[in-house]
């Protein structure tokens, strides 16, 4: 998710982090022997988990780098002072992110870690002393937060206990629907026993699967998010509910027909606010930020946003005062920092020419942690005070890299007349007026959508990587896109396939238009509804040289029965029983005679939204066709790939299917 617009005055330490014209960017690189390949792009350090400590003077962040050795992705613990200096590294590598959490009085900081098997809870100094287990959950541990007063944790695991008459073994036979773990609500009490262990008390959760958690001003209750089952569907039966943690009583709270999510106590105690969908709930609400009393007698809705707090939108947290609460939401391809008073509009804090992600606030609630990126610098921590956002850079982990190739922002008018944003990355050692091949691609959701993120990171589509091959790249987010607003959002219900392909297709005509595109060599590429959209595309057109359809989705009818998510489709196209010619239109399968255009298509072996029986479907119907079609399925793999060997392989398998038939040397 990637690229560049304009700032409102922001100052930030360290970098130049604000463009006005990405073109004009450097293009030269730093180092004139470094090509950006796959292998280089797996380089990249992620950044994630930024933490002021309580009283601002010290920061954490983690680092994930890429364990080739092992195949597996690290992460390690930084501790630096507010200005960047002084970083120390607090623990060895962890196989996980470890989410790191200061105590309320920054004495200790608690993090997940798998040194001893499952993730559980350490606990570790500020000054990268000695580091002691807190936990022994066989199960793992999910989240976790601190209580208010520092003498506890509470934390998310599944339940322990293995559901009477059921087996646990692979290779006995399963009663499907039977047996499932719910993830449960816990605390442990910072005091050990003479033994040296600590107490672990299960407080909610057996009946229904806790998620999102926070604790009360007084530490005396905690209010949950809790669904009726696991999975990717839960979300549409979340309730909150509070329980005292002492006795272990739980009492409903938000439990209307809408989905009710992420609730947060004020500061004061006064007041929980939470998202609340419409009802009943569905991908394309208008979503609100809503307030509930403590007492749970009193319920208000908050004003609403500019994308209606869908997926692009989150709650950072309460400010100190509990007069407001603080958000961050796509605008856009750039993601701005806001904040809702308990009356009155949404007040914009930031609109960076980048992208600001894991904002977090210290427990003074007097600074913001967070990462900043944008298309042409690398993401790294940064901090800034609550009341004068300024942000100040403090980790440098990728500042050593060269300078990728410039992208910006681009329109177009779609059918319609619907305006349609972009982004457009040059290739490198670009010159005007020469045409070169293109590569589209579609992004997943169909609610997702293209951020003006740094276009050398991991990435199933290595965008620094195909630039550095010769190839513009355009990055459009057509409608059913988030970022620009519930209609837009809403636009493609029950027209997939329909006006959002045209948005693809008006955008590589622009670019044709313009003189940047070769007319007779374009690719597209696109992963999970972007793989759909990709499967739809050799399909329709013969405009394409060649696809790339990673995780995909090609007979909607069949989806909606095997898949884990299966409100994926009914959201946009209704009661597939009643509406089953809708889901047959729109299938890609149900077009797939005489498709020629060369088609790789990439799997997860165990993906349970987009099944891989999806995947063989449209394999065997191109290949009957007689289409040049190349599948691979990738083990132990999810919706995306995980292992870095995996994602290596995707993004190598990319450049040379595009190199084979769209650009051969």
């Amino acid at each position: 998710m990637k690229i560049t617009i304009k700032i409102l005055g922001l100052v930030v330490y360290g970098i130049g982090l604000f463009m006005d014209n990405a073109v004009e960017a450097a293009t030269s690189k730093s180092d004139q022997d470094f090509i950006w390949t796959p292998e280089s792009v797996l380089q990249v350090r992620q950044i994630e988990d930024v933490s002021v400590s309580p009283n601002g003077k010290q920061v954490l962040f983690v680092a994930g780098e890429v364990d080739t050795t092992n195949n597996e992705f690290k992460f390690r613990i930084y501790a630096a002072n507010a200005d960047g200096t002084g970083r120390i590294e607090l623990t060895s590598p962890e196989k996980s992110p470890p989410e790191p959490q200061w105590s309320p009085d920054g004495s200790f900081i608690a993090f997940r870690s798998g040194r001893s098997g499952k993730d559980n809870l350490w606990l570790a100094s500020p000054d990268g002393g000695t580091v002691r287990q807190l936990t022994e959950v066989e199960t793992g541990i999910n989240d976790f937060k601190w209580s208010p007063d520092g003498k506890s944790i509470a934390f998310t695991a599944l339940d322990d206990q293995k559901p009477e008459g059921k087996s646990a073994k692979n290779n006995e036979p399963r009663v499907m629907d039977e047996g499932t773990k719910m993830t449960c609500l816990y605390v442990a009490g910072m005091d050990s026993d003479p033994e040296g262990k600590y107490r672990v008390r299960k407080l909610a959760g057996g009946n229904f699967s806790v998620s999102s958690f926070d604790w009360s001003p007084n530490h005396q209750n905690i209010v949950f998010e809790h669904e009726s089952t696991p999975g990717p569907d839960a979300w549409r039966s979340a309730k909150i509910s509070v329980v005292q943690v002492n006795s272990g009583v739980v009492r409903g709270f938000a439990h209307s027909g809408a989905a009710e999510y992420n609730p947060l106590w004020s500061p004061d105690g006064k007041w929980i606010a939470f998202i609340k969908t419409e009802s009943p709930p569905t991908r394309l609400d208008r979503c609100r930020v809503c307030l509930i009393s403590a007492d749970g007698r009193k319920q208000r809705r908050l004003a609403e946003t500019y994308d209606n707090f869908s997926f692009s939108a989150d709650l950072a947290g309460w400010s100190a005062d509990s007069r407001r609460i603080y958000f961050t939401e796509a605008r856009g391809t750039i993601v701005q920092l806001g904040a809702l008073p308990l009356n009155g509009p949404p007040q914009i804090i930031a609109q960076p020419t980048g992208v600001l992600s894991g904002m977090t606030l210290n427990a003074s609630r007097s600074n913001f942690g967070f990462v900043f990126e944008t298309c042409d610098q690398a993401p790294e921590a940064f901090v800034s005070d609550c009341n004068d956002f300024k942000p100040a850079q403090i980790s440098w982990v990728n500042t050593n890299l060269p300078a990728v190739p410039p992208t910006e922002v681009i329109h177009w008018q779609s059918t319609g007349g619907l305006k349609i944003e972009g982004l457009l990355t040059y290739p490198s050692n670009y010159q005007k007026g020469k045409r070169y091949p293109l590569i589209v691609i579609a992004h997943g959701g169909p609610r997702a959508l293209f951020l003006q993120n740094y276009i050398g990171s991991v990435s199933f589509m290595p965008i620094a990587a195909f630039a550095e091959h010769g190839y513009a790249i355009l990055q459009p987010n057509i409608r059913g896109s988030s970022g620009y607003g519930n209609d837009f959002r809403a636009a493609d219900r029950g027209d997939w396939g329909g006006g959002d392909f045209q948005d693809i297709l008006s955008g590589v005509n622009y670019l044709v238009q313009q003189g940047i595109a070769d007319n007779n060599r374009v690719g597209l590429a696109g992963w999970s509804y972007g793989g759909y959209m990709a499967a739809w595309a050799v399909t329709q057109t013969k405009r394409f040289r060649a696809v790339v359809a990673g995780g995909l989705a090609c007979d909607l009818l069949s989806h909606r029965f095997t898949s884990a998510m299966p409100s994926w489709t009914s959201d946009y196209f209704g009661d597939v029983f009643k509406n089953r010619k809708a889901y047959l239109i729109h299938s890609p399968i149900s077009y797939v005679e005489g498709t020629t255009t060369p088609t790789l298509i990439l799997q997860g072996e165990n993906d349970p939204l987009m099944p891989v029986s999806q995947a063989y479907e449209f394999y065997d119907a191109l290949k009957e066709q007689g289409c040049p079609v190349k599948m691979v399925v990738y083990p132990r793999s999810g919706h995306y790939p995980s292992e870095p060997k995996s994602i290596l392989d995707v993004m190598n398998r990319d450049l040379e299917w595009f190199d084979q038939y769209e650009n051969p040397l």
